[in-house]
C-alpha cells in the first residue's frame, strides 16, 4: 500500500514539473502561440532532467538492497 502511494505521489509530483516548465515558458499565452521548436526544446529538457533523476534513484535503490 505505501509503494502505490509513493508511486502515485511520484507520477504527480513530475506531472507538476512538467506544468510549471510549460507554464513559466509559455505564461499567460497559449501553447497554439508559442513556437513549436521552442515547446519541443522545453519538454526534451524537462524529460532529461527527469530521466536523469530516475536513473539516480535507481542506483540509489540497489545500493540500498545490498
Amino acid at each position: 500500500a505505501l509503494l502505490s502511494s509513493v508511486r502515485s505521489a511520484g507520477h504527480t509530483a513530475v506531472m507538476a514539473v512538467i506544468t510549471a516548465s510549460i507554464t513559466v515558458y509559455a505564461g499567460k499565452e497559449g501553447l497554439e502561440a508559442a513556437p513549436e521548436g521552442n515547446v519541443v526544446s522545453v519538454l526534451n529538457t524537462v524529460f532529461s532532467v527527469l530521466t536523469a533523476a530516475c536513473i539516480l534513484g535507481i542506483f540509489m535503490a540497489i545500493k540500498r538492497k545490498v
